[in-house]
């Protein structure tokens, strides 16, 4: 039983002793090391995959800088399109008090302290600082809110309102709080 081969003939013809001796060294050799080409086509392959994946990563990146140079430029445009409207009085932007109409609005000093209950915060809601005694100050008439006469100054020449309420400003209103 122990001369008994059980496997199928191509295989046992492959592997018996009596094939393996008269097998030459070169056969043997080509089947156990792979030439050298297979392996230079494996690199080959590899680089060429490489090559086209840095290819595409850059093309989708190339692509995403354009979008992005497109977006600001446009957002820049939008910007100068909209100051352009605002400076001719056209496309319905609404645009600050002139200075004749700055002029015209009420101001005061500053007490030193704040005596009205409707002026619970003496602080200015634009600069956030703090009023001092004798520092100018400008109540709005529309609204009553009260700032420093040189920040709400900056503020109603871009635009209209009061920065507190939005309520548009002008030379009419109500009486200032008593302060």
């Amino acid at each position: 039983m122990a001369g008994i081969d059980r496997r199928p003939p191509s295989l046992a013809s492959a592997d018996s002793p009596s094939t393996m001796r008269h097998s030459s060294s070169s056969d043997a050799s080509v089947v156990a090391k792979p030439k050298c080409g297979v392996r230079f086509l494996f690199f080959f392959f590899r680089a060429v995959f490489m090559a086209a994946a840095l290819a595409i990563f850059f093309v989708f990146a190339g692509f995403a800088a354009v979008v992005l140079l497109l977006v600001a430029v446009g957002a820049v445009r939008g910007r100068e399109r909209r100051s352009v409207a605002s400076d001719d009085g056209g496309g319905g932007a609404l645009r600050g008090l002139s200075p004749a109409q700055l002029r015209g609005l009420p101001w005061f000093e500053f007490p030193g302290v704040a005596s009205s209950r409707l002026w619970t915060t003496p602080d200015c809601s634009v600069c956030l600082v703090k009023f001092k005694r004798g520092e100018r100050c400008r109540s709005l008439p529309s609204c009553g809110h009260v700032f420093h006469a040189g920040c709400v100054d900056q503020w109603l020449v871009r635009s209209p309102g009061c920065p507190i309420c939005r309520s548009i400003v002008s030379e009419m209103g109500p009486e200032p709080a008593d302060f």
